[in-house]
């Protein structure tokens, strides 16, 4: 990462607990890709605009991607 705004994480200190993910499925489906936030995906993905995404609740369909948010499995050891 590069930039002023950016800043390191340190991942012994920081905990993430994940509870869903965002799926994303083409219309044709022949696609199907997991990311960790809508965000994350929208950088992925510029036809998709994060801010009028936000606007709506999952799922739905956006230029030609249908959207959801499912459950994040973590096994339990």
């Amino acid at each position: 990462m590069s930039g002023k705004n950016s800043k390191k994480i340190d991942m012994k200190k920081e905990t993430l607990t994940r509870k869903n993910v965002v799926i994303l499925i083409s219309e044709d489906h022949t696609k199907m890709e997991c990311w960790g936030s809508l965000k994350l995906a929208c950088v992925a993905h510029p036809e998709l605009v994060y801010n009028t995404l936000t606007k709506y609740s999952l799922p739905l369909v956006a230029k030609g991607w249908a959207i959801s948010r499912v459950p994040f499995n973590k096994s339990k050891n």
